[in-house]
This record gives C-alpha cells, sequence and structure tokens, in this order.
C-alpha cells in the first residue's frame, strides 16, 4: 500500500509562493505607511532615521518591494517596534477568534454596573495611551 504523494508542480509552487508574496508586500506596505503615520513622519524623516534612502520606504509603503528580514529589521528599529509587531496580523491566530468570543461572551453576562465600570477603564486606558504619544 504504497501510497505516492502528489508532486508539486513547479507552477503550484510559484503561483503559492505568489499569493504569499502578494499577502506579505501588501501587508507591509499598509503596517509600515500605518507606524510611520503614528509617529507622524514623512517617508523621507522615517529613511533618515533608518540610514537608508526615502525611495526604499516609498517602494515599500507602495507594495513595489518587499523588504529582506535586514531591512524589516531596521524599519523596526528605527519604528520603535519589533520584527514581531510588523508582521502582526500577517498569518491568521486560529486560538484568537475563540478567545475574542469567550470574552465577548464572558463580558455580556456580567451586572449591569460591572460592564458600565469595564467601559470607563477602557476608556481611561486609551486616553492614557493616547497622552503618553
Amino acid at each position: 500500500m504504497n501510497k505516492k504523494k502528489p508532486k508539486l508542480t513547479t507552477s503550484s509552487v510559484s503561483k503559492k509562493q505568489k499569493a504569499v508574496e502578494d499577502k506579505l508586500r501588501q501587508h507591509l506596505s499598509v503596517r509600515l505607511a500605518a507606524e510611520r503615520a503614528t509617529k507622524g513622519w514623512t517617508q523621507e524623516e522615517l529613511a533618515e532615521r533608518a540610514h537608508i534612502h526615502w525611495t526604499t520606504v516609498s517602494k515599500v509603503e507602495r507594495g513595489r518591494q518587499i523588504p529582506s528580514l535586514a531591512l524589516l529589521l531596521i524599519f523596526g528599529k528605527a519604528l520603535g517596534v519589533s520584527l514581531n509587531d510588523l508582521m502582526s496580523g500577517m498569518l491568521p491566530d486560529h486560538n484568537s477568534t475563540q478567545t475574542e468570543d469567550a470574552t465577548i461572551d464572558y463580558i455580556r453576562h456580567l451586572p449591569t454596573i460591572e460592564r458600565e465600570n469595564l467601559l470607563e477603564l477602557f476608556k481611561t486606558l486609551i486616553k492614557w495611551k493616547n497622552f503618553k504619544k
């Protein structure tokens, strides 16, 4: 009972690789621009802090270039974020939906006063986070 594994053809590997590259290109263009925008920096300012040419920032943000790992680390250092932060959301977290659903369900079953207190706590945390910027 020798079951042969299906062979991956060059075209199927290339299609899968291209799909991942396209997703990565789009994800990183959005994440990099968003991180830069939270700092209020122009592309030129990020490039200066990263010691790279501004056109590199532009190419990545427009999805024209997939940055190397080294370049991602350089961007992260300049922006003060980790590689994990830049890549967050790239791959789905299968447990996150279950965790979110369980959290929402828990909050729904709290007494009204506790839900209101929790809401006030969230508002305070958001104000504090914005204050720290």
